[in-house]
This record gives C-alpha cells, sequence and structure tokens, in this order.
C-alpha cells in the first residue's frame, strides 16, 4: 500500500499544501458576516488592520471579501479534485496491473476452486481500494483535523469560553462513530459478498449458456439470480439503514450543540460580553463543520469500511 502512495509523492505533496490553505479559507469564511455585522451596522470600533475606514466603506468591504473568500475557496476546491483524480488514477492503474499479473501467474487448481466473477471483481472494483484508503482514511482525516484547528484556533482568538461550548461536542462525536465504525466494516463485508456472489452467478450462467438452453434450465438460474438479487438488496437495505442512523445520531449532536451555543451566545451577547458578529461566526462554523460532516465524513465511512476488507483480500 505504501508503494503506490510513496510513487505518487509529487502530487501527495501538492494535494497536503493544497489542503492547508483549503483549511485557512474555511476559517476564513464567516469573516466578512463579522465585517458587516460588527464594523459596518453596528458601528463598533474596527481593528487596526482596516485602516480606520468608515462605515460604508466597511460594508462595501464586506461584500468584496465574501467574493474573494468564494473564489479562493472555489479554486482551492476545484485544484484539490484535480490532483485527486490524477494521482487516484495512476494508483489505481497500478494495482490493477499488479493484480492482474499476479492473478494470471496462479495455478489452474487456484481458478477452479475461486469462480471468475471474484477475479473480475478484484480488477475492475476491489483495485479503487488504494485510492478510497488513502483519500478517506489517511488524508481525508488529516484534512478534518486541519479544518478543525484552523477553525478552532479562530474561534479561540474570538471567544475562549464560547469556543470550549462549541468544543465540548467532539467527544460524543468520536463515541458515535466508533460505535458505528465495526457495525458499518461489518455491512460492507456482507455487501461485498453478496456482489461477488451474484456477479459470480451471472459469469458462470452466461459462459455455459448452451448448457443452460440444452438442458431447459432457464427457470432454475432465474430463479437462483432472482434469490441471490434479494440477498444482495436486503444486505443494501440493511446498511442504508445504519448508515442513516449514524448520520441521524451525528445530525443530533450537532444540533443540541448549536442550541447550546445559541442560548450561551445569545445571553453574553444580551449582556454585552459579546459582538453580535461573532455569535454569527460561530454559528457559521458550527453549521460548516455539519456540512462537512455530512458530506464526506458520514458518507464515506461506509467506503472506508469497504476499502479496508478490500485490502484484507
Amino acid at each position: 500500500m505504501a508503494s503506490y502512495a510513496t510513487n505518487q509523492w509529487r502530487l501527495l505533496s501538492l494535494i497536503g499544501v493544497l489542503m492547508v490553505s483549503a483549511a485557512a479559507a474555511a476559517a476564513l469564511q464567516p469573516l466578512p458576516m463579522k465585517v458587516l455585522v460588527d464594523y459596518g451596522l453596528r458601528g463598533e470600533s474596527a481593528p487596526a488592520w482596516l485602516g480606520g475606514m468608515q462605515r460604508g466603506e466597511l460594508v462595501a468591504l464586506s461584500g468584496l471579501l465574501a467574493i474573494v473568500v468564494f473564489l479562493v475557496e472555489t479554486a482551492l476546491d476545484a485544484a484539490l479534485t484535480m490532483a485527486w483524480s490524477v494521482a487516484g488514477q495512476r494508483m489505481v492503474v497500478r494495482l490493477s496491473n499488479d493484480v492482474f499479473r499476479k492473478l494470471v501467474t496462479l495455478s489452474h487448481l487456484y481458478h477452479v476452486k475461486n469462480p471468475a466473477g471474484d477475479s473480475i471483481s478484484r480488477l475492475t472494483g476491489d483495485a479503487w481500494c488504494v485510492y478510497t484508503f488513502i483519500a478517506g482514511f489517511v488524508m481525508g482525516p488529516i484534512h478534518q483535523l486541519m479544518v478543525l484547528a484552523s477553525v478552532s484556533m479562530f474561534a479561540f482568538t474570538l471567544d475562549t469560553s464560547l469556543a470550549w461550548v462549541s468544543v465540548a461536542m467532539a467527544p460524543a462525536l468520536a463515541l458515535s462513530s466508533y460505535f458505528f465504525g465495526g457495525r458499518l466494516k461489518q455491512r460492507a463485508k456482507q455487501g461485498r459478498k453478496a456482489d461477488a456472489s451474484l456477479m459470480s452467478f451471472v459469469q458462470q450462467t452466461l459462459t455455459s449458456l448452451p448448457l443452460v438452453q440444452a438442458f431447459a434450465a432457464v427457470d432454475r438460474n432465474q430463479a437462483k439470480f432472482g434469490s441471490l438479487a434479494d440477498d444482495a438488496i436486503e444486505v443494501s437495505k440493511k446498511g442504508a439503514l445504519l448508515q442513516s442512523s449514524f448520520g441521524m445520531v451525528n445530525g443530533a449532536v450537532t444540533t443540541l450543540g448549536t442550541s447550546v451555543v445559541l442560548f450561551y451566545g445569545g445571553q453574553r451577547v444580551f449582556r454585552g460580553q459579546m459582538p453580535l458578529g461573532t455569535l454569527l461566526v460561530f454559528l457559521t462554523y458550527l453549521r460548516s463543520l455539519q456540512d462537512r460532516k455530512s458530506t464526506r465524513l458520514n458518507s464515506s465511512h461506509g467506503y472506508i469500511s469497504y476499502a479496508v476488507f478490500c485490502l484484507k483480500k
């Protein structure tokens, strides 16, 4: 596994630099809103880096900053997608070549004992595990930690007490991932076996089609195919239910955390202990982290488990 990644060290290094930049851009995302609310609309004392600008100028600056932040984030995301596509394709092609070379050198007895569909699935599907594992299990968590670190650094700079309240939900999210992790991995293993069995049966039936027709075994094979397809669908349904439960639990934790931050932060704003813009920044951070979790962590957990199972093969 390491050899496939080290061969792409230049692209992976570029990806690392882009991830650091993307994490910094994520921390600066709510900055225009704070400039607008606190300094442009409420007329509070602006920091020195704004250069003593008037309120009307600050309102215009907040709009300009929003555009700049959006363009920077879009460019970094496009560059990350491009770099991952190139690096991932190269690793998958190299692994597929190695697997194919190994398969053609194995004995005839191995191919008799193992269905051809399983060998085909190793080439067409399992080879992607190198990309899924490195992107989701290695670089993905590193990127998330970078974003969390940059956001936390900026949050603690704004308001220490509210920052501690915001990060208090992290242990609950970690416990949820630990609880569902093994179960998602088991479902991925069952799904892989069900798909391989269905593919093997289809391959065996099509390659021996003259015999199937000669012995009038069409109906029997049709029933067998329906049984295998039902098994695969049942495993997929259970996996989807487990994945939804994982997302629901994490969503409940983040929603509860957001409510606590909203209540505590609202009390501080009402007492004049914290600017309104700072509370909006915290709410934006929480919403951004929740969206990232929903679109990446929650959706990729099953794929990571699937990749780990494929790697063990």
